[in-house]
């Protein structure tokens, strides 16, 4: 049987193999042809298919440490859903309360548990259509850390070239110039506030949503942090085209944009973007989209593409929010998350007291950012509007 580090290393092979087939693509200035297309496909598809099967191993082996743990513990551990059951009965009564909650704790309930990137909740009668903001970040290589303590640093540093030398000759500088990305606490929250009749009238499926909806929105609203940091931190890498201009050897400019092979590339963009991509020719006066596939997730040239709805709500260097008009390209693996403790529900039934309210805060601490900002070109504005 194959350990999860037989599996890493023979999906690291794969990708290997199919960054070699789009860096010969790009290199001979063509589209993949037929044999090609076929070839990066399957190979995706064998990623997918190992990818699995480590999340399975994975998990088993994370349930092979519990059933040990759980055996050797006298009390039975509370389920997330029983103490936001309590710490709610708690507040309608008039107490103050509160509860903390590790992330791995969502993901291991049934009831809340969920790997569905685009997904529809029913709370409390109210549909809410959501996009699984972790799923997200995860799905691009975002390096995503939990459960730091401090603040942590991440070195970076532009790909050196060696040279063969002639006899006599010195040896050509590397010039390498390291830079560092330092991701330091930043307090998100959201909060809010029920009746107590509602509250009163509770099930257990509409306690888990109320949990999941509080816990992705601040994963939503890390998110758009990471998104809006392109901007900053890649700020030297945008160009911008206009609409009526934009082709498609503009979007595949941006790959060519890279002077090293991204490990996990991927495009962003809105699905406004996507939409009007989908309607875009991959050569003049020939049918073909840009975009294949739904405008949440697709592919542009056979390489992963997304639309996410994260967009920032800043202005900066005259460029507004960050997905509504941009289009990125880059190794995702080169940016981060990090959440410095655990999700922290609060049940607060003094402030709204008067209207028979009780006010449930999530927050936690976290930051993003990107540590190299040499691995991302992106076109500032497509002006599609």
């Amino acid at each position: 049987m194959k350990t999860v580090n037989d599996l890493k290393i023979e999906r690291s092979k794969k990708i290997e193999q199919m960054e070699e087939l789009v860096k010969r693509v790009m290199e001979e200035n063509r589209s993949k042809d037929e044999a090609e297309t076929k070839l990066w496909n399957n190979l995706d598809a064998e990623v997918k298919s190992i990818d699995e099967k480590i999340s399975m191993l994975e998990r088993q082996e994370e349930l092979n440490k519990r059933s040990i743990v759980n055996f050797e513990v006298k009390e039975e551990k509370k389920s997330l859903s029983q103490r936001f059951m309590e710490a709610m009965e708690a507040a309608i009564r008039g107490q103050m309360t509160s509860f903390k909650a590790d992330l791995a704790e969502f993901r291991a309930e049934p009831l809340i548990s969920t790997s569905i990137t685009q997904q529809n909740t029913q709370l409390g009668g109210l549909s809410i259509v959501k996009q699984d903001a972790k799923s997200f970040l995860q799905n691009l290589g975002v390096k995503v850390y939990t459960g730091v303590k401090g603040q942590i640093t991440l070195s970076s540093a532009a790909s050196a070239n060696a040279t063969f030398p002639g006899e006599n000759t010195t040896d050509v500088s590397a010039n390498i110039s390291p830079a560092s990305l330092t991701l330091a606490p930043r307090r998100c929250g959201i909060s809010q506030t029920y009746t107590k009749e509602f509250l009163a009238n509770v099930n257990d499926q509409i306690v888990a949503d109320v949990m999941v909806e509080l816990e992705d929105a601040l994963w939503r609203r890390i998110a758009t942090d990471l998104m809006y940091n392109f901007l900053v931190d890649a700020g030297d890498a945008s160009i911008k085209i206009a609409g009526s201009t934009l082709a498609a050897t503009d979007i595949y400019g941006l790959e060519a944009g890279i002077s090293a092979a991204p490990k996990a590339p991927a495009f962003v963009t809105s699905p406004k973007v996507a939409g009007y991509l989908k309607g875009l020719a991959t050569i003049s006066n020939v049918a073909g989209p840009v975009w294949n596939g739904n405008p949440y997730v697709g592919s542009i040239d056979g390489i992963p593409a997304y639309g996410t709805p994260y967009t920032g709500t800043t202005a900066v260097n005259g460029i507004g929010s960050v997905t509504s008009e941009q289009l990125f390209y880059g190794d995702f693996s080169e940016s981060a998350v990090a959440q410095f403790n655990q999700v922290e529900f609060t049940f607060n039934p003094y402030t709204y007291a008067k209207e028979g309210k009780i006010e449930v805060v999530a927050d936690t601490m976290a930051d993003s950012g990107i540590v190299n900002s040499r691995a991302f070109k992106w076109i500032a504005d497509v002006s599609i509007a």
